[in-house]
This record gives C-alpha cells, sequence and structure tokens, in this order.
C-alpha cells in the first residue's frame, strides 16, 4: 500500500513538472514570437506604450510702447470645469456655495452643470464628460479649488493673450484668436519674433502614464518670445482715442482716421481709428471695426494734395514765387485746346503762386498744373509717395490710385491738382505732408522701436528711414510760409503750419452734394517740426452746412496740437520769426 501511495505521488510530481515545463515553454515560445519574429511589428506598440513625448509651451513675448507700458501680454490662467459623470452632487452639495465664490457665478450654474449629463451633438445623444464653470487667474485661488476635493471638479492649465489698455491703439497690436493664432497687426507681422520656440520632451513612462525622471532621452527647453517695443507714445494716443470717441459721439461719422509722427524720423506716435474694437472681445466686433482704415480705406485727398504742384513747381523752377494767375477766370487757352477750370468756394481774383495755396484756389492750382504739363504733375504726385505703398508692414496697406497720364480724360489735369482724380489712404497723406515737416525728406512712416530679448539683448532695431530728397531748404521755407495761417495756426503761442481738404463722396458714380471727407494735417512748431498730425473725418452730421476740412478736421487737430504742445512742453514760437 505504500508503494502504491509512493507511486501515486512520483507520478502527480512528474505530471505537474511537465505542465510547469509546458507553460514555461509556452512563455518562452511567446516571448520568442513577439520580440524576435513580429519584433518589427508590434515594436512601435511598445515603445508607444513606454514612451512620452510632449511639446513644452513657450509664452509668448510682450508688446510695450515706447515708454514701457505694456499694450499686450500673455497671462496663465485656470479653466475649471465638471465631468458630470464622476460628481457626487448628494455629498458634496455642501461645498457648492464655496465654489460657487471663488469661480463668481451662480449655485444654479452649478446645479446645472452636476446634472445635466448628456448634449446633443450631430443628432445624436453623446456624454458630456467635460462642462466648464469659470476661469481662475490666481494660482491661491486654484489651491483652494483643490482643498474644496470636490469631485469631478478640475482646472485645466493654458495661456491667455491679454491687452490692458482695451480698444486703444488696437488696429496697429492687432490680436490673437484662442487658438493662438496671430490674426492682425503687429502680433501677426511679427509672430516669428513673439511666439517663440517651442520646446521638446522625450523620456519613459510606467504602466500609469507617469513620467520615469531617471530615463528621461532628452529634454529641449522652450524658448520665450521676444519683447517688441513699438514707436507709439501710450499719453498721446490716450489723448487720440479720446478726441476721436468726442468727435464720433458729436458728429457720427462712418469712418475716422488720427495719425501723429515725429516729424524728424517718420516715427508713428498715435494711430487710431474709428470705429474701433477691443482686442480681448474681437469676436465681438463687426468685420469692418476691425480694418485698420489709415491704411487700408482710400479716398480723394482734395485740397491737402496742392501742396503736391506747387512745391514741385517751385522747386523745379517751372514757377516763381511772384508768378501770378488770374483765378477769376472760368476757363483758360493752353496747349492749343480751351480748359474749363474748376469753381472755388468763394470768388477770387488775381493771386500769386503762395497766395494759391495760403488761400486754397482751385482755379490758381489747375493753371498751375497746366504750366507743369501731365507728365511732370504725375511725376511730382509720384515723388511725394501717392500711387505706391509707404512700407507699413502691418495690415494689408494698399497703394490708392494714380492713373499714368495715358489713362487721364480731358479734365485731370485740371482736377487732380486739386485733389481729385487719386486715391489715397489717410497714411499716404501724412507721409506727404511729412516732406515739408522733415524740410524736404521722404521718410518712412515706422511703427517697430526694437525687439528685444528678456536679457535685455537686442534682436532688431530699425532705424529712420529716408526714401528720398524731393525740396530744397528754400523751396520747404516758402511753402511752409504759405501754410502757416497767423490768425488760425498760432497754438498755444506755438506757430503751426498745415492744409485743410474737404472732397466730395462718390455715391453711386456720382459727386454728391451731400456726403464729404473732411481732413487736415499739419505739423508744429513751424521753425523747427517736431510733431506731425493728419486728421481724416468720413461723411460726418452736421447740423447746417458742409463738413468742411477747417470746419470740422481741424478743431480736432487744433485740440489735438494743444494737448500735446503742453504734454512736450514745447516751447512758444519766436515773436519775430521767418522760415
Amino acid at each position: 500500500m505504500l508503494r502504491s501511495w509512493h507511486h501515486t505521488a512520483s507520478r502527480r510530481a512528474f505530471l505537474l513538472s511537465l505542465l510547469v515545463l509546458v507553460l514555461y515553454g509556452w512563455i518562452a515560445w511567446k516571448l520568442y514570437f513577439y520580440s524576435i519574429l513580429r519584433k518589427k511589428h508590434y515594436r512601435p506598440f511598445v515603445d508607444g506604450t513606454r514612451q512620452v513625448s510632449r511639446g513644452l509651451a513657450a509664452q509668448r513675448g510682450a508688446i510695450l510702447d515706447r515708454n514701457g507700458v505694456v499694450l499686450a501680454l500673455t497671462q496663465p490662467l485656470i479653466e475649471v470645469g465638471i465631468d458630470p459623470f464622476a460628481a457626487r452632487p448628494e455629498e458634496d452639495k455642501p461645498l457648492w456655495p464655496h465654489l460657487a465664490e471663488l469661480l463668481g457665478i451662480g449655485l444654479e450654474d452649478i446645479q446645472a452643470a452636476m446634472t445635466r449629463r448628456h448634449v446633443l451633438k450631430n443628432g445624436k445623444r453623446k456624454k458630456l464628460r467635460w462642462k466648464q464653470l469659470g476661469t481662475l487667474r490666481d494660482e491661491s485661488a486654484h489651491e483652494a479649488l483643490q482643498k474644496l476635493r470636490i469631485r469631478g471638479v478640475y482646472g485645466l492649465r493654458r495661456s491667455e493673450r491679454v491687452y490692458p489698455s482695451g480698444h486703444v491703439a488696437s488696429h496697429v497690436i492687432g490680436f490673437v484668436n484662442r487658438e493662438g493664432q496671430a490674426i492682425s497687426g503687429v502680433e501677426h507681422a511679427l509672430d516669428f519674433f513673439l511666439k517663440g520656440h517651442e520646446g521638446c520632451l522625450n523620456s519613459e513612462c510606467d504602466g500609469r502614464r507617469r513620467e520615469l525622471a531617471q530615463f528621461r532621452h532628452f529634454e529641449i527647453l522652450p524658448q520665450n518670445g521676444a519683447n517688441v517695443f513699438l514707436s507709439l507714445d501710450i499719453f498721446i494716443q490716450n489723448a487720440v482715442e479720446a478726441l476721436l470717441d468726442r468727435w464720433e459721439q458729436r458728429h457720427h461719422p462712418q469712418g475716422m482716421s488720427v495719425l501723429v509722427s515725429d516729424a524728424t524720423t517718420g516715427e508713428l506716435l498715435a494711430l487710431g481709428n474709428r470705429p474701433s474694437f477691443d482686442p480681448s472681445a474681437y469676436a465681438q466686433a463687426a468685420p469692418d471695426d476691425l480694418r485698420n482704415r489709415a491704411v487700408t480705406d482710400t479716398y480723394e485727398p482734395g485740397s491737402v494734395f496742392k501742396i503736391v504742384p506747387i512745391s514741385l513747381g517751385l522747386e523745379w523752377q517751372v514757377l516763381r514765387p511772384e508768378q501770378i494767375f488770374d483765378c477769376s477766370r472760368e476757363s483758360v487757352d493752353f496747349g492749343g485746346r480751351r480748359h474749363p477750370l474748376p469753381r472755388d468756394h468763394r470768388p477770387m481774383g488775381r493771386l500769386g503762386v503762395m497766395e494759391i495755396l495760403s488761400r486754397s484756389s482751385n482755379r490758381g492750382v489747375a493753371q498751375i498744373a497746366l504750366q507743369l504739363g501731365p507728365k511732370r504733375l504725375h511725376a511730382a504726385a509720384q515723388l511725394f509717395g501717392f500711387g505706391e505703398r509707404t512700407g507699413y508692414a502691418f495690415d494689408g496697406e494698399v497703394s490708392g490710385i494714380l492713373h499714368p497720364p495715358s489713362r487721364w480724360d480731358s479734365l485731370s489735369i485740371t482736377r487732380l491738382p486739386m485733389g481729385h482724380a487719386l486715391a489715397a489712404t489717410p497714411l499716404q497723406v501724412h507721409q506727404a505732408m511729412g516732406v515739408l515737416a522733415s524740410g524736404g525728406y521722404l521718410l518712412r512712416p515706422r511703427v517697430l522701436s526694437a525687439v528685444m530679448e528678456d536679457s535685455g539683448e537686442e534682436i532688431l532695431h530699425p532705424s529712420p528711414e529716408i526714401r528720398r530728397r524731393i525740396l530744397s531748404p528754400a523751396t520747404v521755407r516758402l511753402v511752409r510760409e504759405a501754410l502757416h495761417n497767423p490768425e488760425k495756426m498760432l497754438i498755444a503761442h506755438v506757430r503751426c503750419a498745415g492744409k485743410s481738404g474737404t472732397s466730395q463722396k462718390l455715391i453711386e458714380g456720382r459727386y454728391s452734394q451731400e456726403h464729404h471727407i473732411a481732413s487736415f494735417s499739419g505739423f508744429f512748431p513751424m521753425e523747427a517740426p517736431q510733431i506731425l498730425i493728419t486728421v481724416v473725418v468720413d461723411d460726418a452730421q452736421m447740423e447746417s452746412g458742409i463738413a468742411w476740412g477747417m470746419r470740422l478736421a481741424f478743431p480736432l487737430f487744433k485740440k489735438l496740437a494743444k494737448w500735446i504742445i503742453r504734454h512736450r512742453e514745447i516751447p512758444a514760437s519766436p515773436r519775430k520769426f521767418s522760415c
């Protein structure tokens, strides 16, 4: 009997050993099969499970004005939401008031989020696993949220582009959308510098997808974006915005643009448009509000353009300052044909060249243009920058319209010198007046001051750019004197010079008698210009009469000039002065 028991035990041990051996053999075969025979097929899956690769986000650089005032920056925030399927409303309800206080929402919002578990998507009922409750921007508030330990409630970290000044200079700055894409303005044009370079991390992880730092393969740290400094002066920009708001409320125009620049360098100190928008709430703005009208919209500049044929007529010695023209004539014979002359806003007799400019005679400047001839008149407009982009690189600038003489009709030669038969942007008009303010140079308008790393190292620092010299100092002195009206252009004891313009709008192919664009462009002090200002007001509503440039645009220029003179402490002009 004992032998029989030993025999049975030996048999069982043999079978068990055989079973273990077969099991280990099966495991060895599987290991060989998967790791050797099917290695190429399964290796990507295994590596994908064990390894983790992720990008490390770079922080977008800030945009600042010339004084270091921040106009745009990136701030971290935490989006707080709830997974209704993980929530336990019956247990956590006493904590809801604390959650509502942290997020600044009502208890009813939390109740609705806790109980709504499904949503209709493409006609199908789907589980709702995330419902946003609010946003936290303070780390201490996030810590308080975590201490509440409300199940199903958690936060997702992301960054947000913030524009502290709201709509101020919004058309220059532009905006970044919620997906982090730069859409317009400086944000878009200098996106390469602002966005920085994303980093990268590659490591191994455990079964719960937690990184094993000791097995990290490589890590490339992100490089934060550079900071962009603009030539804008936030104090002057705020003054421009305040005046634009006042004029908009008073006159309800279709649009307005105001430009302020340094007369000696071409740097833009302020640029404002109406309508405007808040970059932080760009989705609420109408498409027209997003347009930078100063560089995208064109109009017939009107009498401001008269500086072009008169200045270059004198420069090329086609005209003499003492030359007299009969401005009472309705037509003149020139080049073997009869040319009808445009009407003046009031009767004028015989005027000298400089009087034609100071008194803004349409008939006088038309006769000057006939003396110049089509080719020279067209060349003069080109030299002053009309018909070509100024080089403003931040918002789809247009070149305007300046037809070659071959496309002119019989009236173009007498209508172009008074600012009709061409189209220009407010920035082009501003640049043209800048020739007289700068002493005869055509300066490229510039809004970028510098691009700088956080460390203070400069990446980019553009210098003032002279596109070409157009006028001699003698011609500049003559024209400046003609643009100074002692009665109207003495502002805060500082001599100013400038020219108004009033152009009729084209409505359904015809010049309207009721709809006008009023403008004024001028500079100061006249003896050594520092500041250049251009104002354009499109189709304002007046209580009575026509919205003349001197009646509508000049008062805005005057108020802004007064403020800048005080702000910059520009001294009074000498009593006896001649350009």
